[in-house]
């Protein structure tokens, strides 16, 4: 039964997606081969490109390196993603923290650093992008109560600001720094944006997107006062331009209040999750600032959860009904590159299984004509015991690069290639023909566990 479902959601998605578009498809397992004894749940996934050499991508995927001092790690890759290592010079820090890594248009590098409540946030740079960057510190002060905050360099007519977003205390929070590249300590003062009184205890991960205009959106997923029907959430989206006197306060919807509601009252997650991630995603044409698209996640369990597509052609003021609906989808991501093709990366959990898949459209779905979808990943779920299930992570991100998208997902690492229907390459040690990890001295067996894989589809 198990086998039929799964070859259901394939006919279903080659039915649907006649592929008149082609595009080449990589997909690169991130960990080097010095990790190889690694059996760690790598997740909460972030990447940035540098636009100053594309050879260059830094990424995040909740890492502890398992040599000594054992902290948080950068993942750095100066072949456009061909092989990976891990940076051990991020400042010490709180282990398995997330982070949100951003370049600027001059080659620096900025990582966010979330420790989960327990020592902050804090964000620093560096200009010497390598295995061993310097970091200065741009932030001087802890921020205890915000969480899942992430970060990017928004235009600023010739200059740049870098741009957060987070939430604190439950509700949705934006700040900025004026002068990231000059900048070298200080406050981080943060603005309130959700200004609702039905909704309370907002989920963490606010997704951001940002036009070279200036102009930038987020989205929040506001928990509102339990109901007889169970948990609801309203899905609002914010947005942001350089001239404004507040953050994200650029967008008034039709209640007179900041931000639009593009849904009201959704099915959303039991009260024990309401501090969870928040399962949305947005992406903002390069070619029309007013065009966004945006998914989010409806459902009262992940098993019964569906992904609803939709977008905006007047800058988020109104929005269209499902263009996309995916049964059972979590962790979307979106982006749209530079001739506004739209990718749209997502996981469905289902029959023990769990499923990536990398969708394109030139319509942004609108019409199904020349639309592309490539199955990256079908493996089984792993549990490493009863009390620690493995676990995929809240998120995937996706990112494009001219006519390419690059994106970062985590999956399930048992080395079966019938898992990897679009193909894959291991760093790390494996046996393939035993389907075995094995550890840096080619011959002991590592347990199974989630790796992340980073996928490049170029035309």
């Amino acid at each position: 039964m198990a086998h039929f479902k799964i070859a259901a959601i394939s006919i279903f998605l080659a039915l649907t997606y006649q592929q008149s578009a082609t595009a080449a498809v990589r997909l690169i397992n991130m960990v080097p081969e010095a990790q190889s004894n690694e059996k760690i749940s790598n997740s909460h996934p972030s990447l940035a490109i540098d636009p100053t050499n594309r050879q260059r991508f830094a990424a995040w995927a909740r890492t502890v390196d398992p040599r000594p001092p054992l902290l948080d790690n950068l993942w750095v890759s100066t072949n456009r993603g061909t092989t990976w290592s891990l940076s051990n010079s991020i400042p010490p820090q709180y282990s398995n923290a997330s982070a949100s890594v951003a370049f600027n248009s001059t080659g620096s590098l900025f990582v966010g650093i979330d420790e989960n409540g327990v020592a902050g946030f804090r964000i620093y740079r560096t200009e010497n992008f390598s295995s061993s960057p310097s970091f200065v510190r741009l932030t001087s002060e802890f921020i205890d109560a915000v969480s899942g905050a992430q970060i990017l360099l928004q235009k600023n007519g010739s200059a740049e600001r870098l741009l957060m977003v987070a939430t604190e205390h439950g509700e949705a929070v934006s700040a900025s720094i004026a002068n990231p590249s000059t900048t070298t300590a200080g406050l981080l003062p943060r603005t309130f944006i959700n200004k609702r009184s039905n909704s309370f205890s907002g989920s963490n991960y606010l997704p951001l997107a940002s036009h070279a205009d200036g102009t930038s959106y987020t989205v929040f997923r506001g928990n509102r006062v339990k109901l007889n029907s169970g948990p609801r959430a309203d899905i609002i989206v914010f947005r942001d331009v350089v001239s404004a006197t507040n953050r994200f306060d650029n967008l008034i919807g039709a209640d007179k209040k900041i931000g639009v509601v593009v849904a009201s009252s959704q099915p959303s997650y039991p009260a024990q999750f309401f501090e969870t991630d928040s399962q949305t995603a947005i992406a903002v044409d390069p070619r029309n600032s007013k065009h966004v698209v945006l998914v989010f996640q409806e459902g009262l369990s992940i098993g019964g959860s569906t992904l609803h597509l939709r977008r905006s052609t007047d800058g988020g003021q109104t929005w269209s009904s499902d263009l996309r609906a995916v049964k059972k989808g979590k962790n979307p991501s979106l982006a749209f590159n530079s001739a506004g093709r739209l990718g749209f990366m997502y996981q469905v959990e289902d029959a023990g299984r769990i499923i990536t898949t990398l969708e394109e459209s030139d319509s942004a779905f609108v019409t199904t004509n020349g639309n592309l979808a490539n199955q990256l990943s079908n493996a089984a779920l792993l549990f490493s015991d009863a009390n620690n299930p493995q676990d995929a992570g809240p998120r995937t991100v996706l990112l494009a690069d001219g006519l390419a998208f690059m994106g970062v997902f985590a999956s399930p690492n048992t080395p079966i290639l019938s898992n990897f229907p679009a193909g894959v390459v291991y760093q790390r040690k494996v046996n393939w023909n035993n389907k075995t990890l094995l550890g840096t001295d080619g011959t002991s067996v590592v347990s199974p566990s989630f790796d992340p894989f980073l996928v490049i589809s170029e035309p």
